[in-house]
């Protein structure tokens, strides 16, 4: 599978966080798994991230919040790698409006 210029894989047909793997001992991670919550709003889609608290974004369509959202998650993590902070995962709690749909992204940093 070939990575797309902005780097945001969209619907892997196996999504994989690499950052659990046995090498992460020896290099940082550079390409995570994003799960989002798609929401349909009046005007385009919200996107939240389910497994990084305080990660939204949103786009006039399904494709360009899923963009967004790997550039708001990609932004994040950098953040706490260049921190030396520990990355919060876990799950989050958003509500989930009728129509709203879960994807999966791969994100590279």
């Amino acid at each position: 599978m070939s990575v797309p210029s902005n780097n945001v894989l969209v619907n892997c047909d196996s999504p994989y966080d690499i950052s659990n793997t046995a090498f992460s001992q020896f290099e940082p991670a550079t390409a995570y798994r994003c799960r989002v919550l798609l929401c349909p709003e009046d005007v385009g889609f919200s996107a939240h991230c389910l497994n990084l608290l305080g990660v939204i974004s949103e786009g006039d369509t399904e494709k360009e919040a899923l963009d967004n959202m790997g550039d708001s998650f990609r932004e994040t993590l950098s953040y706490y790698r260049e921190a030396n902070r520990q990355i919060p995962w876990g799950g989050v709690d958003v509500p989930r409006p009728a129509g709203s749909l879960e994807r999966w992204i791969v994100v590279r940093l």
